[in-house]
């Protein structure tokens, strides 16, 4: 009776959203994950395809809809290091300006959120302020790759190039597996 009391609890646990982290699907600020997880936000990990649909339907983002409606198949399946886990990612979802890049793996759920033009100019000294925790990852031409762990699960990865270190690139990982494949 008590391993189902423990199953019981896990399983709940496992339906319901970490805290801290759900993202809006607009980009904003570095590191401002949410509590929420609602229908109007990014639930990395939980968030599939088809909630991505009902989500840019309810905004009226046509072109962001229509990418999404097709989302692109990735073969080969690129790679990632994020978190020291290697993502992924089948479908690539071009997000509308000012929305993220949003990366699904086989079972269609969210597996990394990218910002490819951060509106935030922060340097790397800045965002290593921010975070302090933040550790440089890769080093890769002209550019440095940090990430910090901002929820368990969740990890921010951030790319800065030139002399200045100037953000050029800011992305949401999740480094947990996903448990089930999408419903249809």
């Amino acid at each position: 009776m008590r391993v189902l009391a423990h199953t019981a609890a896990f399983m709940t646990l496992l339906s319901v959203p970490l805290a801290g982290q759900a993202l809006a699907p607009e980009t904003g600020s570095l590191g401002e994950l949410r509590r929420g997880g609602g229908a109007s936000e990014l639930v990395l990990g939980q968030t599939t395809l088809s909630d991505v649909r009902q989500l840019y339907a309810s905004r009226q983002l046509h072109q962001a809809l229509a990418n999404a409606r097709a989302a692109r198949t990735l073969s080969p399946a690129p790679r990632w290091q994020v978190g020291g886990v290697t993502i992924s990612p089948r479908y690539r979802v071009d997000g509308a300006d000012g929305y993220y890049t949003l990366y699904f793996d086989a079972a269609e759920r969210l597996v990394l959120a990218v910002n490819e033009q951060p509106r935030e100019q922060l340097t790397r000294a800045e965002f290593q302020r921010r975070f302090p925790r933040a550790r440089t990852t890769r080093r890769v031409a002209q550019a440095s790759i940090l990430e910090v762990p901002l929820a368990p699960c969740v990890t921010l990865s951030a790319m800065f190039t030139g002399s200045a270190g100037a953000l050029t690139q800011a992305g949401y990982g999740y480094t947990c597996g996903t448990l089930r494949p999408a419903s249809r």
